[in-house]
């Protein structure tokens, strides 16, 4: 088990589990994977041909940085890298329990630079505060009320027509009769024309 301490000062047991071999392997397979694909694209300032990037790339954009450059990009990987490790070895390498003090570094590293905080604040709520405008706004009011806008007034038509079907034989003759003289009409104007 690991003993941590939170920030009030009381201690807390995790216990810590071994991963499955279901999670265990693919993660074997994935971090061999990162380490042999570094040797695919070695830089030309490093005796490589990069012929990975080459392969990849349009021949319209392929881009070929100076030695000097790649030799500058690999010294900041470097450096970031070695200070990577130090700030690790100080902090959790030679302590085995955790340290109790909250530094700001420390508080940092844990909360993962506060990406997930800050990714929840500008995207994930942006979007569900838009999604519910959406929702409120145009969908239940512009949308459904365009839809039972329309669906009222087939109704108001329909009741019109219904009004017009009671039952009545010498009504449906008058219909007809109005009917047949306004196609008559019609084709009158039509033909006359």
């Amino acid at each position: 088990y690991c003993e941590l301490r939170s920030d009030n000062g009381t201690q807390k047991e995790h216990h810590i589990q071994i991963l499955s071999k279901k999670i265990t392997y693919p993660l074997v397979v994935l971090a061999l994977g990162s380490a042999i694909v570094g040797f695919l694209g070695a830089n030309e300032a490093y005796g490589g041909s990069n012929w990975f990037a080459n392969f990849l790339s349009l021949d319209e954009h392929l881009y070929h940085p100076s030695h000097s450059s790649e030799y500058i990009l690999g010294l900041i990987n470097l450096f970031v890298a070695i200070l990577g490790i130090y700030v690790a070895s100080k902090l959790f390498f030679k302590n085995t329990k955790e340290p109790v003090q909250n530094s700001v570094l420390k508080k940092l590293l844990i909360n993962k630079f506060y990406i997930d905080e800050i990714y929840e604040k500008t995207i994930v709520q942006t979007l569900r505060k838009s999604s519910v405008w959406l929702d409120t706004v145009f969908d239940q009011k512009i949308v459904d009320g365009f839809i039972n806008l329309t669906v009222v007034g087939y109704r108001g038509v329909a009741l019109q027509f219904a009004k017009l079907q009671n039952g009545q034989v010498k009504d449906y003759a008058t219909y007809i009769i109005f009917g047949v003289s306004l196609l008559s009409a019609i084709l009158l104007v039509v033909l006359g024309s």
